[in-house]
């Protein structure tokens, strides 16, 4: 069993940053200051992410655990110190293309890690304390096609099962819930409060500090800079348009009513009765039904210029939907 584990850095907002060129000795807080400023440590969520990978590992002896790292070389002795705890293998990804990438850039390129080193089961933090966006996780998912369960907070093998786990995810108002989970898959876990569950010996640091971590570039995972170009802006805004409500003719209210009813006569014609509709089908299905309800509402009108191709109000096709490139 290979399992991979995305690890991150985030800056540490409870500290205070000093630079030592200023000759007054100013203090910034680390919630904005310089690039070279701030004060970084591994995300809390990927930390978790480590434990919970190594306590598979004792669950199955011959699991292995690889550490992934998209960023620049500086990253590289939070990486050993991680090594240390007990993962089999660490690697960095870095291109001068990847310097700012947003969230769908590191998705792209780290889906590319976990194919080329066949993974069966992909960790990472369920969000980062400096963003919060908790995109990550899922968009790799998708991009390997494989099911993404989030908030992770447990992890448990069910009846020595080799292609299965049971997962505990923590979800609002303090419950949780057990899921069974099919491997392949990918989880993204919550951070805990306490200290980590696996603690790197001295010695396993000292050893950790000459271990080599290998660099992959762009070329290596046969990542194009054309892909990057295409998920770089995946969403497409029209034009900014205020709302512009449409005109109803209302009857004249009955004069001979009192003036309480002829009121709400008159209020009665702004009311707006709305009613949900549940739709079942397949993810095609379901997917194919959001996106007529969505141009019935004319909430898709602002692509018709883009040459996209939508499907037509009311038409129903019996093709198989076609596989995205």
């Amino acid at each position: 069993m290979k399992i991979g584990v995305l690890q991150g850095l985030a800056g540490e907002v409870a500290l205070w940053a000093q630079s030592e060129g200023l000759s007054d000795e100013r203090y910034v807080s680390a919630m904005c200051p310089p690039d070279d400023w701030r004060i970084r440590q591994v995300d809390p969520a990927a930390r978790r992410a480590l434990d919970l990978a190594l306590d598979l590992k004792a669950m199955w002896p011959d699991a292995e655990v690889t550490q992934v790292h998209l960023g620049p070389e500086r990253a590289i002795g939070w990486m050993r110190d991680e090594a240390a705890r007990g993962c089999d293998d660490s690697l960095r990804v870095w291109a001068d293309e990847l310097l700012g990438a947003g969230t769908q850039v590191k998705a792209l390129v780290l889906a590319a890690v976990a194919s080329s080193r066949c993974f069966d089961l992909v960790l990472a933090g369920a969000a980062s304390p400096s963003s919060a966006g908790g995109q990550l996780g899922v968009l790799v998912a998708g991009r390997l096609g494989v099911p993404c369960v989030t908030q992770v907070c447990a992890i448990e093998r069910p009846d020595d099962s080799a292609s299965s786990l049971v997962v505990t995810r923590a979800l609002a108002g303090g419950y949780r819930e057990r899921v069974l989970l099919r491997l392949p898959a990918v989880m993204t876990v919550v951070p805990t409060d306490g200290p980590p569950t696996h603690v790197a010996s001295v010695p396993s640091l000292l050893s950790a500090q000459a271990a080599s971590v290998p660099t992959w570039d762009l070329a290596m995972l046969g990542v194009s800079h054309e892909e990057l170009a295409a998920v770089a802006r995946p969403l497409r805004s029209g034009r900014v348009r205020p709302p512009r409500p449409r005109s109803r003719p209302l009857a004249v209210p009955d004069q001979s009513a009192s003036a309480f009813e002829r009121i709400l006569a008159i209020v009665a014609g702004t009311v707006k009765q709305r009613r949900a509709q549940v739709v079942r089908g397949t993810a095609d299905e379901l997917a194919a039904q959001i996106v007529e309800a969505m141009d019935r509402r004319g909430w898709l009108d602002h692509l018709q210029g883009d040459g996209a191709v939508l499907p037509q109000r009311g038409a129903h096709t019996d093709e198989e939907p076609s596989q995205a490139g």
